[in-house]
This record gives C-alpha cells, structure tokens and sequence, in this order.
C-alpha cells in the first residue's frame, strides 16, 4: 500500500470522538478574545489638537522682527527645537510610525510646497531654510539616534532657489 492509498481506518481519530458534530459553521461557539482590538493604521494621541495643522505650530515658533527700515527678518531657530517637535507632535490625532522623519518630511514640504501643502510665506521660508540648510543635527533630535539635519536641506524651496 503507497502512503496516499491510506485509509481512515489507518488514522488513530480516539482523540477527535470527544469533538461535536457540526453540521454549519453557524453551531460554532467562537472563543471571546479578551485582548483589546488596536487599530492597525494608528493610536490615537491622548490630548491631541488634531485641528491645528503643523504649518500653524511651526510659525507659532518662528521669531520674526521689522528694522524700523521696513525690513521683515525671521529668526527661526524655534522651528527645528525640541518645544516645536513636541507641539507639533501634541497636533498629531493619530501617532506616526516614525514621527521623527514625518516632522522633517513635513516641514521640508512646508518649506518646498509640495505634497499640496501650502508653503511659509517668502521671509519665512528664507528663515527657515537658513537653519534647515545647516549640517547639523536638528537641536529637537540632538539626545537622539536620530541624524535629521546632518546632511542639510538640499532641494529647491517653493520662492527661493537652490
């Protein structure tokens, strides 16, 4: 006899006599997970402001001051620290997998105009792209594993050229 000419007869199925018969999936007792179901795409943040959008926390940390001349100059050493990464995080209605690299694709965008996302005004963007441009790591990333900044911000802003 070949091992696929074997028979129910040759199976020892003792262990399966205490199993009910069912005749539909419908008799099935299903057993009650106790574990709490987590959404797969994300966590809700507790406390979060999910109405604000980033483009508003980042200007929140911008600095910017008028000569008596008229000219705008925008400090904005504020958008790339700890406080703004962590505002801006506290915005966040559901949490990133890695939100380190989303604050930075976001605020490059913010900066590029891309992703459809509107861009700082032009004295903002000169600000901003004054500390992005740097190699160095981000001051909000400095206690971390995280290099963001390292290489510095080489792309085209939306006003201002490479």
């Amino acid at each position: 006899m070949l091992a696929h000419e074997q028979t129910d007869s040759d199976f020892d199925l003792s262990e399966f006599s205490s199993l009910p018969d069912l005749t539909s999936w419908d008799d099935f007792e299903w057993p009650i997970h106790e574990l709490p179901r987590v959404p797969v795409v994300a966590a809700v943040v507790p406390g979060a402001r999910p109405y604000e959008t980033s483009l508003k926390v980042f200007r929140r940390h911008l600095a910017v001051s008028k000569s008596p001349l008229g000219t705008v100059t925008v400090n904005a050493e504020g958008v790339i620290s700890r406080a703004c990464y962590e505002d801006w995080l506290a915005t966040r209605s559901r949490c990133a997998c890695e939100p380190e690299k989303t604050f930075q694709r976001i605020l490059t965008c913010c900066v590029s105009g891309t992703d459809g996302r509107q861009p700082f005004s032009a004295e903002e963007e000169a600000g901003v792209l004054e500390q992005i441009r740097l190699k160095r790591v981000w001051p909000a990333f400095a206690d971390t594993n995280f290099a963001i900044g390292s290489k510095g911000f080489r792309s085209c802003a939306h006003f201002s050229p490479l």
